[in-house]
This record gives C-alpha cells, sequence and structure tokens, in this order.
C-alpha cells in the first residue's frame, strides 16, 4: 500500500471534488413538494422553529436559516440543510479515503460511490437529521485520528463541541464512542494526553450543547410545532404507563431527549429479531447501497489495511462494529437504512483502499462500474422473477426506484394536503395521526393555504378523539379526521367520508341524530 497519509494537497482537491459534483447531484434532485412523516415535520419546523420529535435543537436552529433564503418552496429549502450536510459528508469521505488509501482518485471514486447509495442520497434531499448527523460524525472520525497522532489543544477544543453538536442531532453519533476512546487510549500510551486537552475538550462540549437552551426556550404552549406539547395533551398515558407526566421544561425536555416517549409506545425492543434484520442489512448493502461492487472492494480493502501502520484500520472497525451494535439495539426496518449511514461511509474508507489496491485497468473498471451500477439499478424497478421468491429480497430491492426515487418528485402528499385543505370548511379541525398530519401542518403553518384550522394529533386513541371532539364541540367547530373511524362508534358519533386521494381520506364526525 501506498504512504501513510498520502498527499494533503491530492486528498484536499479529491474532497473539494467530490464535495462539490454530490452538492450538484443533491440539489439537482431535490424533491421542492411537501413529503410526509418526519420529512415533512422538519420542512414545517424551518418555517416555525419549535420542538421536533426527539428534540434536534441544532437541526431546527439550522432549518430556519435555511427556511429564509429566497429559493423555491420551504420544502425545497428545508432539504437544503440535507443537500448540503450530504455533500460535505462526500466530501470528507474523499479526503479520507485519498489519505488513507494514498491515491487522491481512489479516495474520489469511493466518495461518489457513497454519494449515489440509496440511504444517503435519500436522506440528502429529504429534510431531517441523519445527513446532518453524519457530516459530524465523518468530521468527528478524521479528527479523533488526527488526535490520536498528535493531541493538541484546538483538536480537543474541536473534538469537544462536535461532540456536543453531534449528541444534539441524533443517537447514531454514539457510534463513534468506541473510536473516541481508543483515540483517547492511543494519545495516553504514548504520553501525550496532557490536562489541558481535557478541559479544552470540556469547554467544547459545552458549546456543542448549547443549542439545549433553545429546545427549553421553544417549550411553550403558543409555539405551534412543539412535539411535547401536542404529545402530553390528554390521553398520554401511553407514554406514561408507571410514571408522572412531567410538568417543567427541564423535565419535558429530559423525557424527550431521554427517547423515554419512544420506549413507552413502540412494540420494537433492543436486539429484537436480529436475523431478519440482519438479512435485510446484508440484501440492502448488496443491492441498494454499493450495488454489487462496493462489498468486494472493501473487503480488498479491509484486507491491505491488516498490516498498514497507523490507527486508521482499528477505528474504522471499531466504528463499523458500534454501527451495527447501535443498529441492532435501536432500528427497525423502517430506519434501518437511515441508521446504516456511518457504517456506509466507513465502507467508503475501505473501498477507497481497495481501489488503490487495483492495477491501472482495475481502476478503470472499478471507477466505471461503481458509478455506473447505481443508475442501471435505478432503471430497475423489479427483481428478476426468480429472485423474487423471497420476500425480503422483493422488499429490499422496491426500496428504489419504486417506493423512493431521486429522479422523480412524488407529488402525492402534496396533492392529498391541498386537497384536504380545499375541502374543509372554515374553523375546522381535522384530527389525525403522525404521517398524514405532518403533511396538513406543512399547508397550515410552512406554505399556509388556511390559518383557520387546527390539526391535532390523535390517531385512533379513544381518549385522545374523546377530548379533541369536546373540545371543538365547546368552541362550535366541525370535526374531521384523516383515518378511517369506525372503529370510534362508541364514542357517540358517527361519521362519513369527505375525501379521498392515493395518499389518505377525509372524515367527517357527526352526532348521533344528527349533524
Amino acid at each position: 500500500m501506498s504512504r501513510p497519509g498520502g498527499s494533503s494537497p491530492r486528498a484536499a482537491a479529491a474532497g473539494l471534488a467530490a464535495g462539490l459534483a454530490s452538492l450538484a447531484l443533491y440539489v439537482a434532485t431535490n424533491h421542492p413538494l411537501v413529503s410526509h412523516h418526519d420529512a415533512a415535520e422538519f420542512q414545517t419546523l424551518a418555517a416555525t422553529g419549535g420542538i421536533a420529535h426527539a428534540g434536534y435543537p441544532l437541526v431546527v436552529m439550522l432549518l430556519e436559516l435555511f427556511g429564509r433564503l429566497p429559493l423555491g418552496t420551504m420544502a425545497f429549502r428545508a432539504n437544503l440543510l440535507s443537500c448540503v450536510s450530504g455533500a460535505l459528508a462526500v466530501g470528507l469521505a474523499a479526503y479520507g479515503g485519498a489519505r488513507l488509501s494514498g491515491r487522491a482518485w481512489a479516495g474520489l471514486v469511493a466518495a461518489l460511490t457513497l454519494a449515489l447509495s440509496f440511504a444517503l442520497w435519500r436522506e440528502s434531499t429529504l429534510a431531517g437529521a441523519h445527513a446532518f448527523t453524519l457530516a459530524i460524525g465523518a468530521a468527528l472520525f478524521l479528527l479523533s485520528v488526527r488526535f490520536a497522532a498528535g493531541p493538541s489543544g484546538r483538536g480537543a477544543l474541536a473534538l469537544g463541541a462536535l461532540w456536543g453538536a453531534g449528541l444534539v442531532s441524533h443517537l447514531t453519533v454514539l457510534s463513534l464512542l468506541p473510536v473516541l476512546a481508543a483515540a483517547l487510549w492511543l494519545a495516553w500510551r504514548a504520553r501525550r494526553l496532557r490536562l489541558r486537552h481535557g478541559l479544552a475538550a470540556a469547554a467544547g462540549l459545552l458549546v456543542g450543547l448549547l443549542p439545549l437552551a433553545y429546545l427549553v426556550a421553544q417549550d411553550r404552549p403558543d409555539q405551534p410545532m412543539n412535539y411535547i406539547e401536542y404529545t402530553l395533551a390528554p390521553g398520554a398515558e401511553p407514554y406514561f404507563p408507571e410514571g408522572k407526566v412531567p410538568e417543567n421544561r427541564l423535565q419535558r425536555a429530559w423525557w424527550l431527549l431521554s427517547a423515554r416517549q419512544l420506549e413507552a409506545r413502540t412494540h420494537f425492543h433492543a436486539f429484537e429479531r436480529p436475523l431478519p434484520r440482519l438479512k435485510f442489512l446484508a440484501l440492502d448493502l448488496g443491492l441498494n447501497e454499493f450495488p454489487l461492487w462496493g462489498a468486494p472492494l472493501a473487503l480488498l480493502g479491509a484486507w491491505r489495511l491488516r498490516r498498514r501502520p497507523g490507527p486508521e484500520g482499528l477505528f474504522l472497525a471499531l466504528w463499523l462494529a458500534a454501527t451495527l451494535l447501535l443498529l441492532l439495539a435501536g432500528a427497525d426496518f423502517p430506519s434501518i437504512t437511515a441508521f446504516v449511514l456511518p457504517g456506509l461511509w466507513a465502507l467508503s474508507q475501505l473501498m477507497a483502499a481497495g481501489i488503490a489496491g487495483l492495477t491501472a485497468p482495475g481502476v478503470a473498471a472499478a471507477t466505471a462500474l461503481l458509478l455506473g451500477t447505481p443508475f442501471a439499478r435505478l432503471n430497475w424497478a423489479t427483481p428478476p422473477p426468480r429472485w423474487a421468491r423471497t420476500a425480503t429480497l422483493v422488499h429490499v430491492w422496491e426500496q428504489w426506484p419504486r417506493l423512493w426515487s431521486p429522479l422523480r418528485a412524488d407529488p402525492g402528499w402534496e396533492r392529498f394536503g391541498r386537497g384536504v385543505m380545499t375541502a374543509l370548511p372554515a374553523r375546522a379541525v381535522v384530527l389525525s395521526c403522525w404521517s398524514e398530519g405532518t403533511v396538513l401542518r406543512y399547508f397550515r403553518y410552512a406554505e399556509p393555504l388556511r390559518t383557520d384550522v387546527e390539526i391535532v394529533f390523535t390517531c385512533t386513541h379513544p381518549k385522545r378523539v374523546r377530548a379533541a371532539l369536546a373540545s371543538a364541540r365547546r368552541a362550535g367547530r366541525a370535526v374531521f379526521c384523516t383515518f378511517d373511524p369506525a372503529g370510534l362508534a362508541r364514542l357517540g358519533d358517527s361519521a362519513e367520508r369527505a375525501g379521498g386521494w392515493s395518499r389518505g381520506g377525509l372524515w367527517r364526525f357527526n352526532r348521533k341524530g344528527g349533524a
């Protein structure tokens, strides 16, 4: 293998080229329409600020900045934060891969392969926290490598600040804890670790955690996008089956950040169904993230790094292992592709090392295959018939381009949201579940079509529906819902269909015996 570190100017040039190329790709495929679920929530937060479903104060603050740009729709502007974050992660992958392999071209190709992966391409064109947290994680990894080789006050300060920023962004940053521990241990073993390094890191950590003050300040009843407030509305017992609902702002913030609300209401438990999830992950890596060729090259790179001096090989192994552990502990099938992002970044470094070990014709072939296969994959919506016998394979294969494609925007949720808002009478109240409710809140607050309507998250929870119905009736407001209310007949109300779209329907509640 080439000498450790490679050429810094060439590595920087590779990083800049990969970052700019991926930024152009992500902006060009940025979806200008409202999405749904968490992405729609983040798109609305770009206009209103507030508290997201797991806090994310730093992401929300930056979304507000991007929301003020004079570009396109609010959804487009909110997505731009992810475009920039994903491009930064790709640029850092090219830089790190070039340094690791000693070949700028190898780092560039491996990073562009990462940019074309299903998970990163998707997360880099939708508003959210995953691409942003990956950019922080990539920077933390490279800084950890540098800190292990030569600790400095500036490096410690930067590590602390990025750790704080990562902790208030997404829990996938925790996969880097073993890397940080290894970096500190190597610095200590070399007798280079000093007290001033610890003090600088602590100061940086405090700076990185400052966005928590924004989260606490946004916990107000008049804040329309306050996940704490509308989650702890009447009927919050599912979140606190054995405890007391928190009352003051600090208690409420800790309830949110500790993920207790997810633990209380989810049917998923840590390390549940590991084999099906590992099977899904393996197929996803081979078919969607690095189709066909990426994994063999990453294995070649790992083999070539086995005798490489320096901590990079150890750090990559630790990051991959911790990513897998965190994925098994906290990610069910819908979120596996988001939790695997740090692992994809680490694998891109191994790919760079593998590409660097090929002959010139091999590098040319690898470049063509790695960068061309994802585009061929985008035109292959269904698996070959002989493969379709496996349900898991079909499910993985249809993640793209059938369920999501960067080459076409999905207008379904846009039509649903606009259609519902048009169908509602004045001052209507809409009871909704999370996925469609976040879309309606977008058209209530981000690109307001109807400022007179109210969107209440009740889903089909009887106590919440009952409380919302009573409150609306006292105010003389018509009540609608976006879920089939057939199972709620015992509440004393009937319902009639008021509209339907490809993404959902609308029903109007009527009192028994009259509207």
